[in-house]
């Protein structure tokens, strides 16, 4: 099956031993991300290897390399800035706490983007006026999405959200073939 690049914005995968691999994202919230407690972006992966053998073992299967692993909380009743991730096309998703109710919408606008950088990883990020959101995730499972399109993570909930964003040297497209 043809995937239309252009207007793809996400789509659930299966991954084998799923179940395993969603124990293992269970340790992360209290070992990953202490050194900054909102967003971590690390192009050192090898604390996750550590913690997530099983998806790494799939990610090698599958001739995957991985460049980047964000680690991103949500706080309660928060929406996140809208933006589109620079340097990236496809990301990797997978839930760890409380993403059933929690969803990512993706955004038109006619505003003008501001650059934003941190030390591994840059951004758009675009005022929160004049956004349409024409889709949206919930994100319940692994799944592939655009990350380049402008999108936010909104978070209604009173819980707080927790997930990691799998960034890989070549956009993954092969994934979704099946």
């Amino acid at each position: 099956m043809s995937v239309d690049k252009e207007s793809f914005t996400w789509r659930a995968i299966e991954i084998p031993n799923w179940d395993r691999i969603y124990q293992e994202l269970q340790i992360l919230p209290s070992v990953i991300h202490r050194e900054n407690p909102v967003f971590w972006a690390s192009k050192d992966v090898s604390a996750y290897q550590q913690y997530l053998p099983t998806l790494f073992k799939w990610f090698d299967e599958k001739s995957l390399v991985v460049e980047l692993i964000a680690y991103v909380r949500i706080f309660k009743n928060f929406r996140q800035t809208y933006h589109q991730d620079l340097g990236y096309t496809l990301a990797l998703q997978l839930p760890i706490i409380n993403c059933e109710s929690v969803y990512t919408g993706f955004y038109t606008t006619t505003d003008r983007a501001i650059f934003t950088k941190n030390p591994n990883h840059q951004y758009l990020n675009y005022p929160a006026r004049n956004m349409v959101e024409y889709d949206r995730y919930y994100l319940k499972g692994p799944l592939l999405a655009d990350v380049s399109k402008i999108h936010s993570v909104q978070n209604f909930t009173d819980q707080e959200r927790h997930a990691i964003s799998v960034r890989f040297t070549e956009p993954p497209w092969g994934l979704l073939d099946n």
